[in-house]
């Protein structure tokens, strides 16, 4: 988790920068012993946590979290109440650039949320174009966060049938949040392979195809989607032209467009509906009732 938020905060200060293949000297903005005070404030006792991941833990991760480990060896900085309690953890991470190295130190705090984030080190180059980011304390947005937080709530109300990502250069299928993820893969390197996707009304099939180390389908996961639903509403058909040729109308619907087309996209409705003459809505939810079909209305 605090890779991810270190990496996203690197993204964010490195994109400011101009493009140059070379390194120069250090600078160090604070000491590590200055960084984890600061991040682990509040603690009493201090302990160090060396983990060494064999390559079915790297994979383990994968699956779970959706991020591959870049290294197969990390050590992580643990403070403690003088009860033993968790209090936070701190970690190292440096991101290597064109310019050179720059690493920063994040703390979470026991529920795995960020508590900060120094940049301690970078290079002289990046330097004067990553200083106004840090006056304007970049590093502050993130505290409070954890890796996912605002995606999945950016995500919840809406009919969403799978995540699709990259770059990994081998594809793979998890789960998240209760969502079904892909990670599409690659062509470059030794993972020569690629996704095709099909998708109707009622399911979702997702494959992938390696054209190289092992020509052939390596594996696909399928699901049933959109569950059979009754999709209601009501309106009145104005006395208008038609908007254009063939069948067609102007309906002024019960509910403000706005909602209405909120609803549409956020289901993932296709845009077709039938029309009926008449008011049968009672009728319509009786029957869902009896055929215990769940109701959508518009």
């Amino acid at each position: 988790m605090s890779r991810r938020v270190a990496a996203a905060l690197l993204v964010t200060l490195l994109a400011a920068g101009p493009a140059a293949a070379h390194i120069t000297p250090p600078v160090v903005l604070a000491s590590d012993r200055d960084a984890l005070l600061d991040l682990l404030a509040g603690a009493r006792r201090f302990f160090v946590r060396e983990v060494r991941l064999s390559a079915a833990e790297r994979d383990a991760i994968q699956r779970r979290a959706g991020w591959t480990p870049d290294e197969d060896f990390y050590r992580f900085y643990l403070g403690r109440d003088a009860d033993g309690r968790l209090v936070a953890a701190a970690v190292f991470v440096t991101e290597f650039t064109v310019h050179g190295p720059v690493r920063v130190a994040v703390g979470l705090d026991a529920d795995g949320r960020v508590r900060g984030a120094r940049v301690v080190e970078l290079t002289e180059e990046t330097y004067p174009w990553v200083k106004p980011l840090l006056d304007r304390h970049l590093e502050r947005e993130w505290v409070g966060r954890d890796s996912r937080a605002r995606f999945a709530a950016a995500l919840k109300g809406y009919n969403v049938i799978g995540l699709f990502h990259g770059h990994f250069h081998g594809s793979g299928y998890y789960r998240w949040q209760g969502y079904d993820v892909y990670d599409v893969g690659s062509p470059k390197h030794g993972a020569k392979d690629f996704f095709v996707v099909h998708v109707t009304d009622e399911r979702l099939t997702v494959c992938s195809w390696n054209y190289e180390a092992r020509p052939g389908w390596w594996w696909a996961h399928s699901k049933r989607i959109n569950k059979a639903a009754e999709r209601l509403g009501r309106g009145e058909m104005l006395d208008a032209p038609a908007p254009f040729s063939g069948t067609s109308g102007l309906l002024r619907l019960e509910k403000p467009a706005r909602q209405f087309f909120d609803v549409l996209m956020q289901q993932g409705l296709e845009h077709h509906v039938s029309l009926v003459y008449g008011d049968y809505l009672a009728e319509l939810q009786a029957f869902a009732r009896l055929s215990k079909l769940p109701v959508l209305l518009l």
